[in-house]
This record gives C-alpha cells, structure tokens and sequence, in this order.
C-alpha cells in the first residue's frame, strides 16, 4: 500500500514517500517525477533524471520539499535478493501537492444596489449556478445584478477575519444577452481595508474578461493581490460591456496565503492522549519564519513553552498529567513580515487516565512477537527460577492465554513450580529507561487471576532490584476470579522510580500452579480509587456468603430461601472465594424475608428477592 495513498490531494509538501515491501522483496528502486509516461517507462538503465532511489533496502524515501499544487508519480520496483537479483516493476500511483493557496470559506456579500430578490450579492459568493467543474450557468437568478439608476455601483465582500490575500478568481455576468447586451463589469476598481474604514487601493487592475453568455463558464479574470492583509475588499465598477448602466457579477472566489498552522495532531477535541507526546500540525504560514508553542490547562491564559522553526514539537511531556484537558496553539512569526505575528487557533486534547506498561496485546506464536522472548522465565535455569510463561507449556504451547484475560483478548500465564527452585519469575527488561515518577503517577496496577488448583506460594514484583510482596490475601492466589494489586510507587525509592529499567514479577515460598497477569500499567488515583478497603461490621445488614446455603452470616436472621425453576431454586458452583449461587435466568431467586418491625433499610423494602 502506497502513503501518500493513490490519487491523494493536498499532500503535505514534506511528506516522505512509503510502501508495504513484497513477501521476498531485497531491496527496491524508487522513480518520481511529473509526467506519467516518464516514471512508466523508467528503469535502472534509462531513468536518468527520475531515479530517486537505487537498490536501497528500507521501504520510504524523502523526495524532500515538494512543489505546490503539483502532481507527482512514483513506482516502487521489488528487487530480489542472491542469486537472481530479478526486478518486479511496481505499479504507477500519484498524489497531488498541497496548493500555494486556498479558498476562503466564510465570506459575505453586499452591494449599493440589487435589481430584486432574486439578484442580489450573496449569489456571487454562494456558488449558485457552478458546477463540480467550477463551469457557470446562464441563468440571471445565479447571478448578482445592480438595479437601475444606480450612480455608483460597487460591490463588498467580507471574511471572517484578516487574511493574506493571493488572488480573486472572476465569473462576470454571463446571461444569454453577454454578447448583444451585456451587464457584465469592465473597467473596476478594488480596494482592501482590515476595519472597513481605511481603505486602500489595489494597484494594476486588468480589465474583468466579458463572458460568452453560454453553459459552461469557467472564470477568466484573475486579480493577484500580492499577500496584502484585508479583512474585507470593495469592487468599485466604472464601466461594462453594454451600454446600460447596469452591472453585474456571476461568483467570485478570493484565495489565501496560508498563515496559520492547520490540521493539528493530535486532532481537536482527542481522548486518551499519552502524555509523552509530539505536537505537529500542517499548512503553516508560507513566510512563518518560527512557530511559538502555547500550552497549558486554561485556554484563557496559555504560557508560551517553545519556539521552532519546523512543524512539530516535542512537548515538556514531565509537565504533563494524566486525565488533564490541555489547550494548545500555535502562532506563525516573522518580524520582517507586516503584521508580524498571526495568532493561532486554541485547540484541545485530553490525556489518558493510565499509562499502559503491558497489556499483553502485541505478542503472538510467530518470530520476534513471543510472549516468552520479553517476558523471561526459568526455561534456560530451572534450578533457580521455576517459571514457565506459555498457556498450556506441558503440551508445547507458549502463547499467551486467551481464555482467561481481564482485558482486551489475551494475558500473560506464569506457570510456576518452587519444588525444585528457590522463586519462579517472569522479567521484562526495558530497552530505555523509563519514568515512572512523571504525569502525576501514584500507583503501579496489575490485574492477576490464581487458580483452585494452585497449591500456595507468595505474589510479589521486583522493580529494578526493589521488591515489593503483595499485601493483600496470598490465598488469593488459590482463587479464580481477577484483583486488582495497586502498588504505591511513592514507597520506592527515587531513584528507582526515576529510571525503571525491569519489572519482575514472581512467587516464591514454595508452591506450583499459575497465575494469570494482565493489563498493567500507571495510574494517577490513590489507592482507594483501585481497591476500595473492606467495609467494617459497622452497620452490616445482611451479608450471603453463599456457600451450599442461603443464610445471613451476619447474625440479624434475615435468611433467604430458593425459590423458583425446575429444581427448586439455585444451584451452588465454585466462586470466587467458596462456592456462589447459580441462577438460571427462567425464574429463580433467592426471597430474603423476616427481621419483624423493620419496613426498609438503606433504602431496601423489605421483604425483597436476588434474581437474574
């Protein structure tokens, strides 16, 4: 697949060129150019002049600052390796350069005078009467017209804001009559302001071209205004082609000179942006000589962080928080450029709510993606590490489980055996140090699952050299169900918590069975927020642990009773700590009645009944 896609427009000038590589492709032959038939018939032998790239082995090449509005072909030629070294020769794609301008949108008409309603000056700027091809119509409702007696006709336009002005595009009145009696404008003057008030005239002004009078109209007079800044421009309209004091005008299009940056990343308004990231952005202004960085939480009042002179940032990303909304812009300047600076537009994203360390998504059973070639068991010492990583390893598979996950589709299985080992362990090691002590980081979270079958052992991670043994219940390990470990990074040293190089996370204390870890990453919520603390006996109402009955273990006698389907009620299986009750979503519930003199608590009327 080519990048920029197949007839792309408005391709960034310094977009790189890539490719997907064949299945045995070596190396490739690169061909750019303008003209189709040249990058069709180039070769190795006869593409003087549109050979980008010889034999080189990566699948992208910079053709460096593209022209604009220009459209480009290229061809990828797959080379074979030893001994054939045969050239397979790539299709032709092409894309299109972004323009040097583009068209202002927001702009509104009024004139000195209109001949009704049908006539009047929002017809110039509302693209009635043109077709996809930019072609006019004939028909007079199309098209602005002066009334009669009208002793000093002008039009006026107005944008949105200022812009740089780079040209007018002109469509004059093109009624049947243009040739024999013709409303459309001659002899004109323009001129800008930026307040409607000062006013200044454009210099050398063709005189507007007559239009035939026929379907199919495209524009023939272009007015070039050279970069000046308006806000707003008059026509001023001396003379026609007719002798009838009346003027008229089919549409006009006005063209700018970019000078704001454009097409942000990340896009206005994203979610669950990671905090270590790049700000870039498009269609910067054509004389910005340096882009000033604003950012911050208040879109009222956004500090400047940097200055560049290319169109992408690396933020300070230490300053940035989890959960955050931040507001950024970026403003074009060059002082030797009147006004000097354009200020951007504000736009917005949101950070994550965690930083992901490993959510066991990436790996699978192929050549470098093994789940077993990052996180390291005991395969190659089991005297001293008991761990095997791998679904079911006593049947040879060593991919990661996709039945029992917490989220996404697959998890991390530590199978261990502290029989014949002192610790089973799984480490990942980190290519680059990482940070753990930025974007408002408290806690380290992993979620793991044990299984009924497991036989003991003691949970534990290893940051770096700094272990840390879980703290809740180690018989969580002999359950099934998953819990969240929330791990309070403040308690590690700074050092550690500054630069992470690996995570380890094993058992030890004897024990074999497996543990299923899944979705670990950095959060900035205390713990409370990941694992609520348990509740007290304070206030304890009823409470139903479900094992083989349906008694209130909380000694207030408000026992229940199964009741409904075929067998008489629920059933029992295993749980998450003892057994839980079955429900067959047809009509069986546990009724919850008793506790004389008590008609509601906590909200609970009484009697009440748990169904599904």
């Amino acid at each position: 697949m080519p990048s920029p896609a197949h007839e792309a427009l408005d391709v960034a000038r310094d977009t790189p060129l890539s490719w997907s590589p064949g299945d045995f492709a070596a190396k490739h032959n690169v061909y750019l150019g303008t003209q189709f038939e040249d990058v069709n018939n180039a070769s190795a032998e006869n593409g003087a002049g549109l050979l980008a790239s010889q034999g080189q082995e990566g699948t992208s090449f910079d053709p460096g600052r593209l022209d604009f509005g220009q459209t480009y072909y290229w061809r990828v030629d797959e080379v074979n390796g030893a001994p054939d070294f045969t050239v397979y020769k790539g299709d032709v794609w092409n894309f299109t350069a972004e323009p040097f301008s583009i068209a202002i949108m927001d702009v509104s008409a009024t004139a000195s005078s209109a001949l009704g309603a049908n006539n009047g000056p929002e017809k110039v700027v509302d693209g009635s009467g043109l077709n996809a091809l930019d072609q006019h119509g004939i028909a007079a409702s199309d098209m602005w017209l002066s009334g009669p007696g009208d002793p000093a006709v002008w039009i006026q336009f107005a944008f949105d804001k200022a812009y740089k002005l780079d040209e007018m595009w002109v469509w004059n009145s093109n009624q049947t009559i243009e040739p024999f009696l013709g409303f459309g404008a001659k002899d004109v003057t323009i001129e800008t302001s930026t307040d409607a008030e000062a006013w200044t005239a454009l210099a050398g002004i063709p005189p507007f071209a007559q239009a035939p009078g026929a379907e199919g109209y495209e524009h023939n007079t272009t007015v070039a205004f050279g970069g000046v800044t308006a806000r707003y421009v008059r026509v001023s309209i001396g003379g026609g082609y007719g002798f009838v004091p009346q003027y008229g005008l089919s549409e006009v299009r006005f063209y700018s000179i970019p000078t704001l940056a454009t097409l942000p990343h990340p896009v206005a308004g994203s979610l669950n942006v990671a905090p270590d990231l790049t700000l870039s952005w498009r269609r910067d202004g054509r004389e910005a000589g340096q882009h000033e960085i604003y950012l911050g939480p208040d879109p009222n009042n956004l500090p400047q962080v940097g200055s560049v002179s290319e169109s992408s940032f690396a933020t300070l990303s230490e300053n940035l928080d989890l959960i955050q909304t931040y507001y950024w812009r970026v403003d074009e300047v060059n002082d030797a450029e009147i006004p000097s600076t354009w200020v951007g537009h504000v736009w917005n994203f949101t950070t994550a709510d965690s930083i992901v360390i490993d959510g066991m998504e990436g790996y699978k059973d192929e050549e470098f993606f093994e789940i077993w070639a990052t996180w390291v068991d005991g395969f190659d010492d089991p005297a001293n590490n008991g761990a095997i990583v791998g679904a079911v390893p006593s049947l040879g598979d060593f991919s990661p489980e996709t039945t029992i996950v917490y989220g996404g589709g697959q998890s991390l299985p530590i199978h261990f055996d502290n029989s014949g080992a002192p610790r089973s362990e799984a480490t990942r090691s980190f290519d680059a140090a990482q940070d753990w002590s930025k974007h408002g980081v408290q806690g380290l979270v992993l979620s793991f699952q044990g299984s009924l079958a497991n036989t003991g052992g003691r949970l534990y991670v290893k940051i770096n050299d700094t272990q840390v043994v879980y703290d809740g219940d180690q018989t969580d390990l002999m359950r099934i169900g998953w819990h969240k470990w929330y791990i309070d990074l403040a308690a590690l040293p700074a050092a550690t918590r500054g630069a992470v190089n690996s995570l380890t996370i094993g058992i030890d204390s004897g024990g074999t069975g497996v543990v299923y870890i899944d979705d670990i990453l950095l959060t900035p919520d205390a713990r409370e927020l990941i694992t609520p603390a348990e509740l007290g006996p304070e206030g304890l109402v009823a409470y139903y642990p479900f094992d083989g009955d349906f008694q209130d273990a909380s000694g207030n006698g408000l026992h229940g009773t199964g009741m409904g389907g075929a067998l008489g009620g629920p059933l029992f299986e295993p749980g998450q700590s003892g057994q839980a009750i079955s429900l067959d979503g047809a009509g069986q519930y546990v009724e919850i009645t008793g506790y004389q003199g008590i008609s509601a608590v906590d909200g609970v009327q009484w009697p009440f009944s748990i169904s599904n």
